[in-house]
């Protein structure tokens, strides 16, 4: 787990193989959920290609930034 000054938190899934940026406010636990739901289903629309992915950024309201280890991205 790394604490971003900007109010981030990248949690690395050894599992996976990658990690995850959260965005963190201690005030507003609904919003972390509400990202956990977020990966639980971006888990199963990307079951499959886990080992090409380097790193999923929750951190954004509405979308996902999945960056890949080819140094792809994709908006989700």
């Amino acid at each position: 787990v790394n604490w971003r000054p900007n109010g981030e938190v990248e949690v690395a899934f050894e599992d996976k193989g990658y990690s995850v940026i959260f965005d963190y406010s201690g005030q507003d636990l609904g919003r972390l959920q509400e990202q956990a739901r977020r990966l639980t289903a971006l888990n199963k629309q990307l079951q499959g290609h886990e080992e090409q992915i380097r790193e999923i950024d929750l951190a954004f309201r509405r979308v996902a930034v999945v960056k890949m280890k080819d140094g792809k991205s994709a908006l989700l």
